[in-house]
């Protein structure tokens, strides 16, 4: 025998949205069997499936589509309007890639999904990624996943959005120097349900947001900046609040190309906390010679009702509040 096909991660599709700079797409049924024993007996001798709430999750580079489809207006979350595609691009034997125009390869699609935003890492001597999950809902009467061989994929390969750690600024000002990572944690919790017995859910709805930034960061002395029982920010509007940025990259191709865009070009992102609690959370020491590193955390706080607690913008100019 010989293997006939093999298949890589493509695409993700939504409403207007294409997402390719994928760096791993995954599939889990998450399935939650019940066996049966009979008294006495060793044998078993039965076998049911009690739940199957499947959800794909994936990674992705692509920040700029990710916050214009996912925005603080629905707590960075999605429920698209039409089906959500995810393609797999199949891989030719003694060759590269079968054409994307060629109906020879697979994709997954789902009727109704909610499309959630777990986390974000950004680092500056690494790309920043956000790590998100698709959750099919359950219409009652369709499988929530229909896949489908033999299929043309409809988006091209492009790759032209890549971010590092940018400054951020605390009061108006740039409160901490020689910042080396940000991550954003979302926090968000959902309430998943199935009827009547169903393997899958057929209502899935968010909880609660409560979103935490992150910030790892060299400079010892900037400790003394924040009580030990931390310090409260903002609580109306700027510049009493916490703006963070990720800088965008250049790619070689450009003929400005000088490895990342100027402060003042509106091509960066920004998230901001109007009300937060700040304060450091550890400074560490790994070894001899290693130098300490502090931990700033920032739990946001809505400042009115259906406000997210964080706002994000795109294509931002580099700028204290």
């Amino acid at each position: 025998m010989a293997i006939t096909e093999l298949h890589t991660g493509h695409s993700i599709s939504f409403d207007s949205t294409s997402i390719t700079q994928l760096g791993s797409l995954s599939y889990g049924t998450n399935a939650e069997t019940l066996e049966g024993f009979s008294t006495g007996c060793p044998e078993i001798f039965f076998q049911g499936m009690l739940s199957q709430p499947i959800e794909f999750s994936f990674s992705t580079s692509q920040l700029q589509s990710v916050f214009v489809s996912m925005d603080e207006s629905n707590f960075y979350t999605v429920c698209p309007g039409g089906i959500t595609t995810i393609d797999y691009r199949e891989v030719e034997n003694c060759g590269i890639r079968f054409p994307r125009g060629m109906a020879t390869h697979i994709k997954a699609a789902v009727g109704e999904a909610l499309i959630v935003i777990d986390s974000l890492e950004a680092s500056g001597d690494g790309e920043a990624t956000v790590d998100g999950r698709i959750y099919p809902i359950f219409d009652g009467s369709n499988v929530p996943v229909i896949w489908t061989d033999g299929v043309v994929l409809p988006d091209p390969c492009h790759f032209d959005q890549v971010y590092v750690v940018g400054p951020y600024f605390v009061f108006g000002e740039a409160l901490v120097n020689g910042v080396q990572r940000l991550r954003i944690d979302f926090n968000t919790e959902l309430l998943r349900h199935s009827d009547r017995g169903d393997l899958w859910d057929s209502f899935i709805a968010i909880k609660s947001h409560a979103p935490v930034i992150t910030v790892d960061a060299f400079q010892m002395d900037q400790i003394f900046a924040v009580p030990v029982s931390g310090r409260s920010i903002g609580g109306e509007s700027p510049p009493d609040s916490a703006r963070f940025f990720l800088r965008r990259m250049i790619n070689l191709s450009d003929d400005t190309f000088d490895g990342r865009y100027q402060d003042g070009e509106a091509r960066h992102i920004r998230f901001e906390c109007l009300a937060a609690l700040h304060h450091v959370s550890e400074a560490s020491y790994s070894g001899p010679n290693e130098e300490v590193i502090l931990t700033y955390n920032f739990h946001c706080v809505a400042p009115v009702e259906a406000t997210a607690p964080m706002d994000v913008a795109v294509d931002v100019v580099i700028a204290p509040p």
